[in-house]
C-alpha cells in the first residue's frame, strides 16, 4: 500500500500574503487548476484508490480535477482540515482555512462522500480541534 499526501494546487489565498490569508473560501487559481490536472500524470489514480480530502474549496477542487473520470472513493473529512494547525487550542483559524459548510460540499461536490465517523460538531466552522480529539 502506498500513502501519498497531496496538499492542493495554488489557491487565491497565496497570491498576496498576508492580506490574502483573510480571504474566506478561496478557490484554486488558474495555475492551481493546471497543477491539479497535472496530478493525473504524476500520480495516476485507479478505481481502487481512496482520497481523504480536507473540507476546503481548494482541496476539494484539487481532488475533483485529479480524480476526474476515475471512480475511486473520495471522502471528505474535517480530521484532515487545516484547522489542526497551529496546535494551540485557544487560537482561531485563519479565514482562508475555515472549512466550508456541509451543505455546500454536498451541493458543489455531490460525488464525494462525507466522513460520518467523526462527531458532527467537528463540521462546525466555529469548532476548534483539540489534540485529544484527533
Amino acid at each position: 500500500m502506498d500513502l501519498v499526501f497531496i496538499r492542493h494546487g495554488q489557491g487565491e489565498h497565496t497570491l498576496d500574503i498576508p492580506k490574502s490569508l483573510q480571504i474566506k473560501d478561496p478557490p484554486l487559481t488558474a495555475k492551481g487548476e493546471k497543477q491539479a490536472k497535472l496530478l493525473r500524470n504524476q500520480f495516476p489514480l485507479t478505481n481502487d484508490d481512496i482520497l481523504i480530502i480536507s473540507p476546503t474549496r481548494r482541496t476539494l477542487q484539487t481532488a475533483f480535477m485529479w480524480s476526474e473520470n476515475i471512480d475511486c472513493r473520495k471522502i471528505v473529512s474535517p480530521l484532515v482540515s487545516p484547522r489542526i494547525f497551529p496546535i494551540i487550542p485557544d487560537k482561531n483559524t485563519l479565514p482562508c482555512d475555515k472549512i466550508i459548510d456541509l451543505e455546500i460540499i454536498q451541493n458543489d461536490f455531490p460525488t464525494f462522500e462525507i466522513d460520518t465517523n467523526v462527531p458532527l460538531d467537528l463540521w462546525s466552522a466555529n469548532c476548534k480541534i483539540r489534540l485529544d480529539t484527533v
